[in-house]
Parts: C-alpha cells; sequence; structure tokens
C-alpha cells in the first residue's frame, strides 16, 4: 500500500541528499513518542540500517521507564539494534550548569555522537516534523531574531538530520495509524509551563483558526528566507573583503561608511557578532572617532587616527555555562545577606525557563529598588565594576530574554520576595566581576 509520507521522505532523502543508502548505518533518537517511532519505521521501511538510541533521564518517575521498555519493544518490531543510556541530569548540572532543557538535549546529542562514532554510523537522525519546525520560527521571532532565525531547522545541520521536517505532525500520526504502530505520548506535552508549550498548545491553534493557511505560509517563509539568508552571507563576505586586505586585519571603516552608507553597521556587526559586538555597538563603531576602543568577548577594538579599526587579544576566561547556585527555601529561612554576588526571588521565578549568558550592549534590566529600567553598562560604572571585566559579567535570564540578575552587580525587581512569599529562591553568582 502506497503511503504519502514515505513517498515525500524518500523523495527529501534523495533530492537533498541528506542520507546515502549505500553509507553506514544511521543512529536514531528513539525517545518512544510518534515522530520518533515513525521515523524509524520510515527508515527500516526505506532499507536503511538503523540503531535505535533511548535516552532515559527520568524526570518523569514510572513514565520514563515506561518509556524506554516500550522503545526496545519498538526497536526490536522494528529489526533495529537497540542501545540505551541513563542520565543523571542533577548531577550533570551541577557540574555544568545550565537550563534542564540544555542539559538534556546536550547529554543526549553527545550521546549519540559517541554512539555514532563506535558503530559507523553516517549520521544522527531525529524526529523533528513541520510542525516542531513552526514553532521554533515563531519562538525565535517572539525573542527577536535577524533572517537566520527564521529559516528554522535544515534537513541536516553538521551530523544531524531531519527527514521528516517538512512533514505535519498530522501526516505522522496517519502513517502509524496505516502500519498499525503505537506510541507513548509524554504527559509534559500538556502542560504550559514553558512557553513553546503554550506556543503549541494556545497560540497556534488560535492562529490556524483564523487562518488555516498559517503554517503552510510560514514554513514558505522560511525556505525563501533560507535562500535569501545564503545570498546575505555571501554579500557580507564581498563586502568585508572590500575593505580589508589580504595581510592585514583592519578594516578601513572610512571605506565602509562610503561604500555601504546606511548598511555599514549591519556588515560590521555581522563580522564581529561571533565576539560579543552587539548591533548597536557596531553602529557606534562606524560613527566612532579616532581613540575610541570597544570590548569583545576575545578582543578588544580600537579606531585609530588614520580611520582604521584595529583589533588585540585579550585574556579569555572559562566561564562555566551556568555559574549560578540555586536553591530554594522556606520563608521562615529568609535572612538576606549584604552580598552582590547572591540575589532572592520568590519561588514563582522558577516557572520560567532560566538560562544564562555575558553582557551585551544596549542589554537593560529593571533593578531592585529603582523605578523604570536601566542599561547595564551604568549600572557597572555605578557598581565600578572594572572595564575588561564587563564582557564576563554573568547574566541569569528568564525565558532567554528578560534580566533577573547580573552576578555581583545588580538583581532585577521582577520576581521580588514579599509578603505573599511561602518559599524564597536564593541564587548566587559563581562567576563575579572585579572592582576598580
Amino acid at each position: 500500500m502506497k503511503n504519502p509520507l514515505k513517498e515525500r521522505v524518500e523523495a527529501i532523502i534523495a533530492e537533498k541528499g541528506i542520507l546515502d543508502p549505500t553509507a553506514g548505518p544511521v543512529v536514531v533518537g528513539l525517545s518512544g513518542g510518534p515522530d520518533s517511532v515513525a521515523l524509524l519505521a520510515l527508515l527500516r521501511e526505506l532499507d536503511y540500517g538503523c540503531i535505535a538510541a533511548h535516552a532515559n533521564f527520568h524526570l518523569r518517575g514510572d513514565e520514563s521507564d515506561r518509556d524506554a521498555s516500550f522503545a526496545r519493544r519498538m526497536a526490536l518490531r522494528l529489526g533495529a539494534p537497540f542501545v540505551s543510556t541513563d542520565f543523571d541530569i542533577a548531577a550533570w548540572r551541577r557540574d555544568n550548569g545550565g537550563s534542564l532543557e540544555m542539559a538534556c538535549r546536550t547529554t543526549r546529542y553527545e550521546w549519540m555522537r559517541s554512539v555514532a562514532a563506535e558503530r559507523g554510523a553516517q549520521a544522527i537522525a531525529v524526529g523533528h516534523h513541520r510542525d516542531d519546525n513552526v514553532e521554533t520560527i515563531m519562538l525565535n521571532l517572539t525573542r527577536g531574531t535577524g533572517i537566520s532565525g527564521l529559516t528554522g531547522m535544515g534537513l541536516r545541520r553538521a551530523d544531524i538530520v531531519r527527514p521528516l521536517l517538512t512533514s505535519s505532525r498530522r501526516e505522522i500520526l496517519d502513517y502509524l495509524k496505516q502500519r498499525g504502530l503505537d506510541y507513548v505520548t509524554d504527559s509534559t506535552n500538556h502542560e504550559n509551563d514553558y512557553v513553546r508549550n503554550r506556543l503549541r498548545n494556545i497560540a497556534l491553534p488560535a492562529l490556524t483558526q483564523a487562518v488555516p493557511s498559517a503554517k503552510d505560509g510560514i514554513m514558505t517563509t522560511a525556505v525563501q528566507l533560507d535562500e535569501a539568508e545564503r545570498f546575505y552571507r555571501r554579500a557580507v563576505t564581498v563586502a568585508i573583503a572590500g575593505v580589508t586586505e589580504p595581510d592585514d586585519p583592519r578594516i578601513d571603516l572610512r571605506t565602509l561608511r562610503t561604500r555601504w552608507a546606511d548598511s555599514a553597521g549591519l556588515i560590521l556587526y555581522e563580522y564581529l557578532r561571533s565576539d560579543g559586538i552587539s548591533r548597536s555597538a557596531a553602529e557606534d563603531i562606524v560613527a566612532a572617532a579616532p581613540g575610541a576602543r570597544f570590548e569583545g568577548t576575545l578582543k578588544i577594538y580600537t579606531v585609530g587616527v588614520d580611520g582604521y579599526l584595529s583589533a588585540r587579544d585579550r585574556g579569555r576566561r572559562e566561564i562555566p555555562d551556568f555559574p549560578f547556585e540555586i536553591t530554594v527555601h522556606p520563608i521562615e529561612e529568609f535572612a538576606p545577606e549584604r552580598n552582590d554576588g547572591v540575589a532572592y526571588f520568590d519561588e514563582d521565578v522558577l516557572k520560567r525557563r532560566l538560562t544564562s549568558r555575558t553582557w551585551r550592549r544596549g542589554d537593560r534590566m529593571h533593578p531592585y529598588g529603582m523605578r523604570g529600567s536601566k542599561l547595564l553598562s551604568d549600572l557597572f560604572v555605578e557598581a565600578r565594576v572594572d572595564a575588561d571585566d564587563r564582557p564576563y559579567v554573568s547574566l541569569l535570564l528568564a525565558d532567554d530574554e528578560e534580566i533577573l540578575f547580573a552576578g555581583g552587580v545588580r538583581a532585577s525587581s521582577r520576581y521580588a520576595v514579599g509578603p505573599l512569599t511561602r518559599r524564597f529562591v536564593r541564587v548566587e553568582c559563581l562567576n563575579l566581576p572585579r572592582r576598580r
């Protein structure tokens, strides 16, 4: 019996060359959910050698063990060797930091890469589909992003392939029904504690009810922007080549301004963004007078009297991915310390996804004890943070967007401990800046 999903996946693999039927096996991430079961079944149906890989994070008690047992049985049914591993994510986060989502993603991919290396696999296949991609694009859009953030996930990025990326969740479920294949459901998918779940369960259903073709339109836009981004990257490379010399890494700012006018700041930003230079900082560099100094993560940039931007290396400090220690206590134990490296919040803050990054120019926060928002750069001056240390100041963020704590400098007024607080959260920064 013909199946449109099988035909589409087979065509995508052949057209884009994301897998080679004559090469080694494929490591398939098998959670037990519908997407991963369909992916493994399709690849086996297309005669690919597969290794089913299941990671058990033990985050949902008996349900996690149920998923592991189901995945083992499904791999056997579909004729794929099964490998699994168990993670103590709490211990991993104590050693490495980071959000729960980041920790699970990092450990899972690192482990699957080790399996791929041991088994001589050609790639790692995961079950992301069109609806996942729409969610990712919408999530990036709500947080603010550039062209690349609106292109979504790729069919192949490095060693990761996504053969289902052009297929919908509905098509996957129809395929499983036709094949008579069962799957398990993660109960947390129906909870709305995370932004992605709220998009999936609330925002996108409302959007598609109002505009039934919305998801198709979003993906059409993503495909067109992917092509535009490739052209854009080539154009930036050409533009930078026109204001530098092969043996001279300095940038001719005068020529950049003359030749590219209003786009000069954008071009410079794309060239320096990997060093932590923000868009506003790039605009400032383009307009800066001789002698101006700007700080990146790895380099310090100076505008010369000849109009050239030069860079020198700065000593790099290693910062943990999540340099904050978080503990929860009953309000009866609340006795705040006079310590700039410690902040306190109501336990409601834990409903947000907590992440970390270092300071970027233009960052603002709502400092505790002050009205309105304030530039972190101004708070650094007030706190007498050493200029060379500012790019290394660790920030605690809620959902990657709202700054809750600039470690060693100031805490936000959001989620402050108050009269209705029953449990408080103590946050200690383990990476403190130096003071002048």
